[in-house]
């Protein structure tokens, strides 16, 4: 197997590719959330994504696979976007019969797996993976490069670092003119950033009487809540401290009519 450690997209030379080969370039995802069960790139996961494209946009490529999660899926868009192709979902359990598929493509394709059925994939394919991918290891980007006399060659490049020290991007909920009669309720959602560390949601202004709720991953109710500060009118705020990443739910329920309530809400670091 030969190795190219440090590699960029100055490395991807067509002089060291036959003309009749064709090369399958294979990732793992980029760096994902800690949270929820089909987790989102974080910040520093969608910097690799595009520095990948970066890295690809020159490559030929002309197929793009991921599995049918979103961190995946998240991995390829830039690359899709920047050529105009569509992203096609393969089966991760069943690799035996995808590595045949892509051994048989005329064209180059890019694969987002995960850690680990990209290296069972590069072994279906007859290259070598190497070492296991560690779970806190996401700059790995294979070239498998499959010749016309059915050989395999195996390159190890690397997508470029994402750990960038990139500023915390706030995020804002701004509603005003808000309106509700009697026992019903108005919901909104924000999603906070893993790098925020205050969650702050203010209701006030207008007539009548409205009650604020604030929750995590579910929309609140009036036993189920992170925040209620019941206070009489319309002047009520939550002030969360280290907010767990991922979606917020926000609810004003109408404990009497009330109209023209303006709410906002920030996360931020």
């Amino acid at each position: 197997m030969k190795k190219i450690l440090g590699g960029f997209a100055l490395v991807i030379c067509a002089a060291h590719i036959p003309a009749s080969a064709n090369t399958i370039y294979l990732t793992r995802h980029a760096e994902k959330s800690a949270t929820g069960t089909d987790p989102v790139l974080t910040a520093e996961g969608q910097v690799r994504a595009t520095n990948i494209a970066a890295t690809l946009k020159d490559a030929q490529v002309k197929h793009v696979y991921s599995t049918a999660y979103q961190r995946t899926q998240q991995t390829a868009q830039p690359l899709t976007t920047y050529l105009n192709l569509p992203v096609t979902s393969y089966d991760a359990g069943q690799l035996a019969t995808f590595a045949q598929q892509l051994r048989g493509l005329p064209d180059n394709a890019l694969v987002v797996g995960h850690s680990d059925t990209t290296p069972d994939l590069i072994r279906q394919l007859g290259g070598d993976p190497g070492s296991a991918i560690a779970e806190t290891e996401f700059d790995r980007l294979y070239q498998v490069t499959i010749a016309a006399d059915g050989s395999v060659t195996t390159n190890l490049l690397h997508s470029l670092p994402s750990s960038l020290n990139l500023p915390c991007a706030s995020v804002s909920l701004n509603q005003s003119s808000l309106t509700a009669t009697a026992g019903n309720w108005l919901y909104f959602t924000i999603n906070v950033p893993e790098c925020a560390n205050t969650l702050n949601v203010n209701m006030s202004g207008g007539s009548g009487d409205g009650d604020l709720y604030v929750r995590f991953g579910a929309q609140p109710t009036a036993n189920d809540y992170a925040c209620r500060p019941y206070k009489s009118g319309n002047t009520e705020s939550c002030a969360l401290s280290n907010p767990q990443a991922g979606t917020w739910h926000i609810g004003i329920r109408s404990y009497s009519t009330f109209s023209g309530v303006s709410l906002n809400a920030s996360a931020a670091q």
